[in-house]
């Protein structure tokens, strides 16, 4: 059988603390309150995808207002 390719990529929870510059246990921490981005749970194995950390990331962009 042929393997066929994803559409989109996966990664687990090491790739992904740094692709966002975090820490795994914040991360984890993140996901356990519901904070953090999307996951995929198969098994006992989570998994995110690349798109829904780049999602993730651009909703939590802020940006500081002057204070005068």
């Amino acid at each position: 059988m042929e393997k066929q390719k994803l559409d989109e990529a996966f990664v687990n929870d090491k790739d992904a603390s740094e692709l966002l510059g975090v820490s795994i246990d914040t991360l984890r921490s993140l996901r356990f309150t519901n904070r953090g981005p999307v996951f995929y749970k198969v098994g006992r194995s989570v998994r995110y995808s690349v798109n829904d950390l780049k999602k993730f990331l651009k909703e939590s962009r802020h940006q500081t207002s002057e204070q005068k």
